[in-house]
């Protein structure tokens, strides 16, 4: 009997098989031709997201076989990308206004002489994003010292804390920043007292989401906005960090299982008939 099997796996530190469906070939023949089959997937609510660092990854494909008892007549593997969902105790409150971070510094000029304070503020447009969505923030800089700036630098960080235990079961953690994008702003004019830029930075479309605060995975997934500012006169620079928010919440159904609909295998076979 010629069969279909389709196998959606897990590559993280070990291999999850999450679902297994076969397909009986009617009359117990594949004739010449194109052939398609549908497969339909429901996968776990808990579902990490496709990840990628310098530690380790995770990463999902679907494997087809196409078979009968003693031979594999075709097998095709492909990749595919997996959106996790957040999970958020009911404790956890978070605020639904914009964060605003503000940080202020005196820098020093040739090495002793001292300036008036630089003010650096970070202000997002609303408090949580979506995979996909537009990160639109406000950069306010004042700066008193009556002279001017090079340029004002923006990038996001995944911040990835990473918890396991040793041979003793002492548990150990590793924390691992890694930037996602860079966006820079060149000062053109002169010293200026303030100054104030709009900057939009784009999420990917599949990312993890940002880990509950009591949270007891292996690792747990965070994200920040840095901004810097440099000056030609003084090789200190000013930065402020702010916290982005990821989250991605499956209503209705999709709180239970998310679906994926959208696997379509097409066997190209040659006559062959099962000699049993």
């Amino acid at each position: 009997m010629s069969v279909c099997l389709v196998v959606l796996v897990c590559n993280a530190l070990y291999n999850m098989i999450l679902r297994v469906e076969v397909q009986a070939v009617r009359d117990n023949w594949l004739g010449p031709g194109v052939h398609k089959f549908d497969f339909n997937f429901v996968l776990p609510p808990r579902i990490p997201s496709t990840f990628t660092s310098r530690v380790g990854r995770i990463s999902y494909f679907l494997q087809a076989l196409c078979a009968t008892r003693e031979l594999i007549l075709g097998k095709q593997k492909k990749y595919i990308l997996v959106q996790g969902t957040s999970l958020y105790s009911q404790d956890t409150v978070q605020s639904k206004y914009p964060l605003v971070v503000e940080v202020q510094q005196v820098l020093a000029h040739n090495c002793c002489l001292r300036n008036a304070p630089i003010t650096l503020r970070l202000s997002l447009s609303k408090s949580i994003y979506l995979p996909g969505d537009n990160i639109i923030f406000t950069t306010e800089i004042t700066n008193p010292t009556g002279k001017s700036i090079r340029k004002v630098a923006f990038a996001l960080h995944s911040v990835v804390l990473y918890k396991a235990f040793n041979f003793r079961a002492e548990q150990r953690t590793l924390e691992q920043h890694e930037e996602m994008m860079r966006l820079e702003s060149n000062i053109e004019r002169g010293p200026c007292k303030f100054t104030k830029i709009h900057s939009t930075l784009c999420l990917p479309q599949v990312m993890p989401v940002t880990s509950a605060q009591k949270s007891d995975d292996i690792m747990e997934i965070g994200y920040e906005l840095t901004g810097t500012v440099h000056f030609p006169w003084c090789l200190n620079r000013v930065v402020a960090k702010i916290p982005i928010v990821i989250r991605n919440e499956a209503t209705g159904q999709k709180r239970l299982a998310h679906m994926c609909e959208r696997n379509l295998y097409i066997f190209n076979s040659h006559s062959h008939r099962n000699s049993t």
